[in-house]
């Protein structure tokens, strides 16, 4: 392996905690703003048929998907929050440095 490929390697690694620490959060926030939207969506689609004097179960289904895809964008939140927190055992085992997270 040549100098400069090794030179390439060292600062790739240098970076790379940075780089995916940082990719993370945005992720994280994405998800959670496909749950805010998705509840804010079921909170104007309950207060519609309140108004317009529709019986409870129009949109029962529709709503119960909403409440689904809310709880399935908040389970990724999660998800990537365990990953998240999992980067400074992984950069640990490769010997690399982990920035405090800015979160």
């Amino acid at each position: 392996m040549s100098i400069a490929m090794l030179k390439t390697m060292s600062h790739a690694r240098r970076l790379l905690p940075n780089e995916i620490a940082e990719a993370f959060l945005p992720v994280e926030r994405a998800a959670d703003q496909t749950a805010i939207a998705g509840y804010a969506v079921m909170a104007l689609a309950l207060t519609k048929r309140d108004e317009a004097g529709l019986p409870l179960t129009v949109g029962e289904e529709a709503l119960r998907e909403v409440g689904e895809g809310c709880r399935h964008a908040l389970e990724a939140q999660a998800a990537f929050r365990r990953a998240h927190a999992l980067w400074p055992t992984i950069a640990a085992e490769t010997k690399m440095f982990v920035p405090a997270c800015p979160s």
